[in-house]
């Protein structure tokens, strides 16, 4: 039967038990899902510091120094500090280009 057969007490109650059965499904599986997701983090966890070791070497010392003198001094004082994860290049417009190619 369909709901738009149904009185407006009938209509909402089914549709909440939909809606319920759905939910609770969603939910019986989260663990075995998050279980999973654990599992490949876990296995791509040294691919991901090999790699960001080999990106880290071919940085120089001064800069990697200097990087992370900035994060934590962003990090002791958030609100204070600038952060350094913003990204501090000036945005080109379409005028600003229309502008230079005239």
């Amino acid at each position: 039967m369909s709901t738009k057969e149904m009185g407006p007490g009938s209509h909402r109650d089914t549709l909440d038990d939909h809606f319920g059965d759905y939910n609770w499904r969603k939910i019986m599986v989260l663990p075995s899902t998050l279980y999973c997701k654990a599992d490949v983090a876990v296995a791509q966890c040294e691919e991901h510091i090999t790699g960001f070791l080999a990106f880290d070497d071919t940085l120089p010392d001064a800069d990697a120094i200097a990087w992370t003198g900035m994060v934590c001094t962003w990090e002791e004082s958030p609100f204070v500090k600038p952060n350094p994860f913003k990204a501090t290049v000036a945005k080109i417009t379409e005028d600003a280009v229309h502008l230079e190619m005239a």
